[in-house]
């Protein structure tokens, strides 16, 4: 009940931050932490509308349950003008995580005097312990569990790491305040890059520390020889009118690490756009890129599992030929309608420089029926592939490759193109993915219209996510409002 009382209470304030800049109190942060994410609670507050939500109203509800009395007068002049708490609201505050199990807090003081005066206020609701001096910092504890240490500059709040006792924490606490610049994370490269990121909310992390079910995919792409923990990713989230946009960048900390991000690179080129106007009117996903096959192919055999797949598919077909012969545009479309949300069609088409691999499709039909498939010939250069379990068309059309399933639509293309909005972000990336919520959450809720869902759900359009590198990638949700705040609509 004290944590529920607590948190009510941080969350009313929240409502009236804003934002501005001021590093003085980071130092708190170690240079070792493995997470640090920056929260400019001002900025989020404002936009979401915080104090007309319905979740101000619950937790002022909440505190007037439980705050005594006798201090819900000193509460509501927090609620008036939270910078009588004595914390700085006014600047952004530092979550950060040492290994797996401890966490911290750091924030800017504005009033030394006063942070101790809501201490007080706290202390009388049975949330905190009153501050004893140690080591030039006031120190105590919020709901026995939460060490707080704070002097005129900086307040810092660290949780009990599992294993340890509450004065080992609380003797780390004083040690990460007194420490030097130097010596903390305002010293490091991941501060550099957190720093310039300037989204609402913004967050570093190794991805070494990342759970392997997380990152399993990623791993299998790594080259030999490289650890996760050389690899860091900077996230930015930020909520604007009409949308909310993440970026993610990844950096290489060491040379095998910045050669593969290199290497990724030079795989691709920007999009020219060749299947941006061709797309049907079923069209609800649409990915793009710019392949250059031989580059791509050895990079892929830089991954010993990549290059041992690779190998198995050649016994069935020279995929690695057929990869070769690609440099260019690649796509790959989803189709459906309100009829058929269950049975999802696709096509794919990719630029080719040369159709050499089609001399030795006549091995492939072989090949196939050792492994349960057959490849029929339809017609000139057009083939069906079918088993057990699939069937899918290929062919070549011109200097173009295409895949697709049966009743996939290949042939008319859509009136107005819903690529046509984003062309020149198409031809500026070397990825880009286009998903068409406003259609996908139409048959959702034709399947099942709850409410609520109508009413969230029912206010997104599309999701669009570009990479201008290999290493940067952007995805944004944008609402069918383009003047309604993203974060006011989720509130």
């Amino acid at each position: 009940m004290k944590k529920i009382h607590l948190i009510s209470m941080l969350l009313l304030v929240v409502g009236v931050f804003c934002s501005c800049t001021n590093k003085d109190y980071q130092k708190a942060i170690p240079a070792d932490a493995s997470l640090v994410m920056r929260v400019e609670f001002g900025d989020i507050a404002q936009k979401s509308d915080f104090l007309k939500s319905d979740i101000m109203k619950t937790a002022e509800q909440s505190l007037e349950a439980a705050v005594k009395k006798e201090d819900m007068e000193k509460v509501k002049t927090y609620l008036e003008d939270p910078m009588e708490m004595g914390l700085d609201f006014s600047e952004p505050a530092y979550f950060f995580m040492v290994g797996m199990e401890t966490f911290g807090m750091t924030m800017k003081v504005k009033d030394e005097g006063a942070l101790k005066d809501f201490i007080e206020v706290l202390q009388k609701q049975g949330m905190a312990t009153k501050p004893i001096e140690k080591d030039g910092l006031m120190c105590g504890t919020l709901i026995d569990e939460i060490h707080y240490s704070y002097d005129a500059n900086a307040c810092l709040f660290l949780a009990s790491p599992k294993g340890k006792g509450k004065s080992s924490t609380s003797r780390m606490a004083r040690e990460l305040m007194n420490q030097k610049e130097g010596d903390s994370f305002l010293g490091t490269d991941g501060f550099d890059r957190l720093e310039d990121m300037d989204g609402d909310v913004t967050l570093y992390t190794n991805v070494g520390i990342l759970p392997e079910e997380m990152i399993a995919s990623i791993l299998n792409f790594l080259p030999d020889g490289l650890d996760a923990k050389d690899l860091d990713l900077v996230s930015d989230l930020n909520f604007e009118d009409g949308k909310a946009t993440l970026t993610a960048k990844l950096y290489g900390n060491s040379s095998i690490a910045k050669q593969m991000i290199k290497s990724a690179d030079d795989c691709f080129s920007d999009i020219n756009g060749e299947f941006v106007e061709n797309v049907s009117d079923k069209m609800v996903m649409w990915f793009g890129t710019n392949m250059k096959g031989e580059e791509q192919l050895k990079y892929l055999k830089a991954s010993k599992s990549i290059k041992e797949m690779l190998f198995m598919m050649e016994r069935v077909i020279d995929i690695e030929q057929m990869l070769k012969a690609v440099d260019g545009d690649f796509s790959v479309e989803l189709q459906m309608d309100e009829n058929s949300f269950d049975q999802p069609e696709f096509v794919s088409y990719a630029q080719l420089k040369n159709t050499d691999f089609l001399a030795d499709v006549d091995y492939w039909k072989g090949s196939m029926e050792d492994y349960g498939a057959t490849m029929t010939e339809l017609a000139k250069n057009q083939y069906q592939i079918k088993s057990d379990e699939f069937s899918f068309l290929w062919g070549v059309d011109g200097k173009n490759l295409y895949m697709s399933t049966g009743n996939a639509d290949r042939q008319s293309a859509a009136k107005e193109s819903p690529l046509k909005p984003y062309a020149k972000d198409i031809k500026k990336s070397k990825f880009f993915v286009f998903l068409n919520l406003e259609a996908l959450v139409k048959g959702e809720l034709k399947k099942n219209p709850d409410p609520m869902e109508k009413k969230i759900m029912g206010a997104l359009k599309a999701l669009v996510a570009k990479a201008p590198s290999a290493n940067e990638m952007s995805i944004t949700v944008e609402l069918q409002n383009k003047d309604e705040n993203f974060l006011k609509q989720l509130f």
